[in-house]
């Protein structure tokens, strides 16, 4: 066999095994950039952005996150400073004194059920006025619990947050037929207050 023919078998042979071969094509940039979101790369833009003191959908400040889905809503929300179109909270009273409404809940978590019992009682009451706000499109206002309002208190007015008075504020918290609980925003004690006395509110949401 020449020296001629032996390359050019070579040659043949080489191709044949070169198109045996099967390789893979890279993906176009759009392929790349069509790839399936997970789960873990869609995140609740809410969890991202409300935490402590941030503002809420209604205007005003969160207070309280639910971390450990303790309840059926995530946050608590305050009234904006000036919901009641004035630049001070409004001061009332709690209610009628000798009536006992049953609103009685202390935790968070209560202020809404206590809100509701209380104006299923009494026709004019501090709860009464919070229940009827309508702040920026929003009318799920109530007044908070005791422990709710005290949370409100640690967690917005000690950072400088929220635009309470540091006076006294009403709790939907019912001590007795006669009393009711009160924050004093300036310090945070606690006191239980007859309720025909004036003091100041600032209705809460949850959601």
């Amino acid at each position: 066999m020449g020296k001629t023919r032996w390359i050019a078998l070579l040659i043949v042979a080489g191709l044949v095994g070169w198109s045996g071969c099967s390789t893979t094509p890279e993906p176009t940039a759009e392929e790349v950039n069509e790839q399936p979101e997970t789960e873990e790369d869609v995140d609740d833009p809410i969890e991202q952005e409300l935490a402590l003191g941030s503002e809420g959908p209604a205007g005003g400040l969160i207070f309280y996150v639910d971390r450990d889905d303790e309840f059926d809503w995530s946050y608590l929300e305050a009234a904006p400073e000036g919901w009641f179109g004035e630049d001070e909270d409004p001061a009332t009273v709690w209610g009628e004194v000798g009536v006992e409404t049953g609103g009685a809940g202390v935790e968070i978590g209560t202020g809404m059920a206590n809100t509701q019992a209380i104006v299923g009682q009494l026709d004019e009451s501090a709860a009464a006025l919070a229940a009827e706000a309508q702040i920026n499109g929003f009318d799920d206002w109530f007044l908070p619990s005791e422990a709710e309002m005290y949370a409100l208190y640690e967690n917005l007015v000690r950072n400088g947050m929220g635009g309470l008075s540091p006076e006294s504020y009403w709790s939907s918290t019912e001590r007795n037929p006669d009393r009711a609980m009160v924050i004093g925003i300036g310090t945070g004690g606690k006191i239980s207050g007859m309720k025909d006395q004036e003091y100041k509110i600032r209705p809460i949401r949850a959601f």
